[in-house]
């Protein structure tokens, strides 16, 4: 098992995950980064408020793994829908 921080980055402000999650492989940590961006979205749009950004997975020496970009706006609802197959795109393991 591998350990992954997902970053939370909204405009110019990166939130830094510490503490991370261990996984399987990149594509496990792909798919929580999407179910992540997905709650923010649905979270941000049943209040009505507007929410962008990307959650950024790191692997445990920090490096790059993959982005997700959630987007919370009025179209929240149809692109949590479509959410689980964006990161393994992103991997190219599709």
């Amino acid at each position: 098992m591998r350990r992954f921080y997902f970053h939370l980055k909204h405009g110019q402000v990166t939130v830094l995950d510490h503490e991370g999650v261990e996984f399987d492989d990149e594509r496990e940590a792909a798919k929580e980064a999407a179910r992540r961006g997905g709650e923010i979205a649905t979270q941000s749009a049943l209040k009505g408020v507007s929410s962008s950004g990307v959650i950024l997975v790191v692997d445990e020496q920090w490096q790059p793994v993959c982005g997700v970009p959630f987007d919370g706006g009025p179209s929240a609802k149809n692109m949590t829908k479509n959410m689980g197959a964006s990161p393994s795109s992103q991997l190219g393991t599709d």
